[in-house]
């Protein structure tokens, strides 16, 4: 499992590559060619997202874990002396303070997530086009 960080210069990288397709001579093998390197360049950015989707459901886990136990020796406390509403109120307070700082940790990934999206729709329409192309070239 590699870094959020080092997933997003991965798809940099990716994006370079993906800016070089509106220079492709309208060749049927160079053609050919970009419809590969595109494929290629597809399944490399799907497995970023399988690994961001990893990643989250990681994050997801830990943070259900620790919200089980959200709490529960501060509010013991306050149930053996008998301010039962007290203790509620400590672990739903506990649970909402996990709740939120799980959200802070994934909203990289979100906005990761987001971009890749993004880039497997221009994908998609790039494929579009190259189709096209092979067809008047053919």
């Amino acid at each position: 499992m590699s870094s959020l960080s080092d997933q997003i210069d991965q798809l940099k990288s990716l994006a370079d590559r993906l800016g070089q397709f509106g220079k492709v001579e309208p060749t049927k093998p160079a053609l050919q060619k970009a419809q590969r390197e595109l494929g290629q360049i597809e399944s490399e950015i799907r497995l970023i997202k399988k690994s961001i989707t990893l990643d989250m459901q990681n994050i997801r886990q830990q943070y259900s874990e620790k919200s089980a136990n959200a709490g529960s020796g501060g509010s013991a406390v306050f149930s053996i002396f008998g301010k039962r509403g007290s203790a509620g109120k400590w672990r739903a307070d506990a649970k909402r303070n996990l709740a939120m700082q799980k959200a802070k940790e994934l909203q990289p990934y979100e906005r990761v997530k987001l971009l890749i999206d993004g880039q497997l729709v221009n994908i998609a329409q790039t494929k579009a086009q190259l189709k096209e192309l092979m067809k008047d070239a053919a």
